[in-house]
């Protein structure tokens, strides 16, 4: 299965430079991008979105954050950070802001906060509330249809109310 991803090498680029994005993916250092060599970018692009969709997936359909320009920037940030790590280079400012969409992403998870342009098909899912317990009822036994049991109260621990 593919990974969803949000963002392109010309959106880390964006963020980086043509400079910086050359430091972090030329290795041979001819000042030229072989193909071998853009694939770390994707990578980096695809291993940045798998993190985000850890997150994203608990609360979202994945195909709906596609269009969303926050997931694409936080996608591109993330995936830059990667291939400065990439060459035991991190980047400090880079480091921090990635930190801080993690933290977004981890109040996303918990239902604490939203994609700022996307809203949520699975925001809407059916939920218990307004219920209470009938504490007058904890020692009522449970009836029991023994023509449809399908186990036997092996530690006699349990009431049985036989219909």
């Amino acid at each position: 299965m593919a990974t969803q991803t949000y963002c392109t090498a010309s959106d880390v680029k964006d963020v980086i430079s043509d400079v910086g994005y050359d430091l972090t993916v030329d290795d041979n250092e001819n000042g030229l991008i072989a193909t071998a060599e853009d694939t770390y970018a994707t990578n980096a692009i695809e291993r940045a979105a798998a993190n985000m969709n850890a997150y994203l997936g608990q609360r979202y359909v994945l195909s709906e954050l596609a269009s969303s320009d926050w997931c694409k920037w936080v996608n591109a940030d993330w995936a830059a950070m990667l291939l400065f790590e990439r060459r035991n280079n991190p980047a400090g400012a880079l480091e921090a802001k990635v930190a801080g969409h993690r933290e977004m992403l981890e109040q996303i998870r918990d239902g604490h906060a939203r994609v700022p342009d996307v809203v949520s098909s699975l925001a809407k899912r059916p939920s218990v509330s307004n219920f209470g317990v009938d504490r007058s009822r904890c020692d009522t036994p449970t009836p029991v249809d023994v023509a449809a049991s399908t186990g036997g109260n092996q530690n006699g621990n349990l009431k049985r109310r036989i219909l």
